[in-house]
């Protein structure tokens, strides 16, 4: 989902369901993130606003910030440093 998100920015679908995968993950900051840009391009989804007070309240629970800032793009594969022969 994070390339379909590189690839269809203003795709929400994608950034909802990349929220919910780092949900699961329990990579909060990041879900909130991805929730955030999927409201920016649907500000009334009354789901999504739901889906960040959830996210917000877990991060809260586990002793995280209450609003974090939203996250940069995540880099591209990295590359794999070749061995020394």
């Amino acid at each position: 989902n994070q390339e379909v998100v590189r690839l269809a920015p203003n795709d929400l679908n994608s950034h909802r369901n990349l929220a919910v995968l780092y949900q699961r993950l329990d990579m909060l900051t990041r879900a909130i993130s991805e929730t955030q840009t999927a409201l920016r391009l649907a500000p009334t989804d009354q789901s999504l606003q739901d889906l960040l007070k959830q996210l917000q309240q877990q991060q809260i629970s586990q002793g995280g910030p209450a609003a974090p800032a939203a996250l940069p793009p995540s880099p591209g594969p990295q590359a794999t440093p070749t061995p020394k022969k």
